[in-house]
């Protein structure tokens, strides 16, 4: 009965110290010289909710962007600061106001573009254009960027979220 348990036990540390083996990628450390490199654009999605009080009601605006079929979307960052895109990708725009059936439209974005950006290792934010990202994750083949803000838009309180995700 003792080998039993003496199996029984081992057979359990076995199996947690297999089964706590990561197949995440690879964590390397963020840096100017590890964050530089070209990212291929494979999710991108919006959102903006707009709140206004008219005549003692309340109308909301809702404007959802979801992007799909990217085709060599791409964009490198240089450790110097700067960086180039190259688009082609479809967006869907969803607006819906209170009260009304939504609307839905879709657009090609194609065209090239180029800029800087600031790398914040300790606090792992990007500032692209002056949009602020947190850098919700960052591995040898993946980079997720994340934006929300509360901005006044034509004087209306506007909520705006948008994640982006690449590939490398």
């Amino acid at each position: 009965m003792k080998t039993f348990k003496s199996i029984l036990i081992l057979s359990f540390f076995a199996f947690i110290a297999t089964s706590c083996g990561s197949d995440d990628d690879p964590v390397i450390s963020l840096s100017s010289a590890s964050f530089a490199g070209t990212y291929n654009l494979t999710y991108l999605q919006s959102t903006e909710v707009q709140t206004q009080s008219i005549n003692g009601g309340t109308i909301v605006t809702t404007i959802k962007i979801v992007g799909d079929t990217f085709t060599n979307s791409t964009f490198t960052f240089a450790s110097a600061g700067t960086f180039t895109s190259n688009d082609s990708y479809r967006i869907t725009t969803t607006t819906s106001v209170t009260g009304n059936s939504p609307s839905e439209e879709s657009e090609i974005i194609s065209g090239e573009d180029s800029g800087t950006f600031s790398l914040d290792v300790t606090n792992r934010t990007v500032i692209i254009d002056g949009i602020k990202y947190t850098i919700s994750l960052f591995n040898e083949s993946e980079l997720r960027l994340k934006h929300s803000s509360n901005v006044l838009v034509n004087s209306v309180e506007t909520d705006i979220s948008e994640e982006l995700r690449f590939t490398r």
